[in-house]
């Protein structure tokens, strides 16, 4: 959910800019090494061979029900604010998927996301391939469904854009950059986290939760080694990652911390209380269960902001 704030001038001006940037889809900003097609057309293009539409509008109707339970408000991204990239197997040797490096994500303030469907170098497993899409695609639609509000950047400050957010979830950020959170190494988790991190290791954490019934039902299959790694990697299941694997470093300094973290702090129970807070914005309830805005300060709070 997105909110933006100020006296009736500074909304209608950050309105006017949001909604210009958002006319189009920023494509130029994606990936040039990819072919890129959003994503409500890239779907009617007839994938088929290597992806399962039903399967993966299956996935994303169930998850979204039950995620509708801690914001009743949630919504996932239109598909056409959404584009695919495919990597070129003849020039480019990626994996594609969601640690693809040509991956960007999601974009706060044009409101779209970008992900690499998996190459078809490595697998031609449709549903490993539409795993591994819906994956990426409520990994994004969290985020973009993460409350989130939006104020214009005050005169003499400089930016890139006019307008800055305010809050993200649970964290802060004033005009000048300065986040709320402290920055910390991932090494004192889980004596304390970065609230940007804390947030992305539960994103993690929660596509993790809504597609393993399906990774589950995946490994009945005949699999190859790429695709057992794909579907460790969506389960969690990071022992069975080699070191070399391109997405080990990002679980080793989100995820795990992350995990550590609310295991340490009250395990699922804080869990769904983080889930609530980040999705509407309303902190009372996790402050208080970790022990109240005192001991909040003491875990997150910058000393510049």
């Amino acid at each position: 959910m997105e909110a933006i704030r100020g006296n009736h001038d500074q909304i209608a001006s950050a309105r006017s800019y949001l909604n210009l940037l958002r006319e189009v889809l920023p494509f130029d900003e994606f990936s040039k090494k990819t072919v890129n097609t959003r994503f409500d057309i890239w779907l009617q293009q007839g994938y088929k061979n290597v992806f399962n539409p039903s399967l993966f509008y299956e996935i994303i109707d169930s998850t979204s029900s039950k995620i509708k339970a801690y914001d009743s408000k949630f919504q996932t991204l239109p598909y056409d604010r959404y584009v695919i990239g495919e990597v070129n197997t003849q020039l480019d040797k990626d994996t594609g998927g969601f640690n693809s490096r040509y991956a960007r994500g999601f974009k706060y303030f044009a409101n779209c996301g970008f992900a690499v469907v998996l190459s078809e170098r490595y697998t031609t497993n449709s549903e490993a391939v539409t795993l591994e899409l819906a994956r990426s695609y409520l990994h994004d639609c969290i985020h973009s469904a993460s409350f989130r509000t939006i104020r214009v950047l005050p005169e003499g400050s400089k930016s890139k854009f006019p307008v800055y957010r305010e809050q993200y979830g649970i964290n802060f950020r004033r005009a000048n950059g300065t986040s709320y959170s402290a920055l910390y190494s991932h090494e004192e988790s889980p004596q304390r986290i970065n609230l940007g991190v804390l947030m992305d290791g539960i994103t993690v954490m929660m596509t993790a939760e809504h597609l393993t019934p399906y990774t589950t039902q995946l490994k009945s299959a005949e699999l190859n080694d790429f695709e057992r790694m794909i579907v460790s990697d969506i389960e969690l299941d990071l022992d069975s990652l080699p070191d070399a694997y391109r997405g080990k470093g990002f679980h080793n300094n989100v995820t795990v911390p992350s995990q550590l973290f609310i295991e340490q702090r009250g395990g699922y129970e804080l869990y769904k209380h983080l889930v609530r807070a980040m999705l509407t914005g309303r902190m009372k309830d996790v402050v208080k269960y970790l022990g109240g805005g005192k001991f909040w300060k003491q875990l997150f709070k910058s000393e510049s902001y």
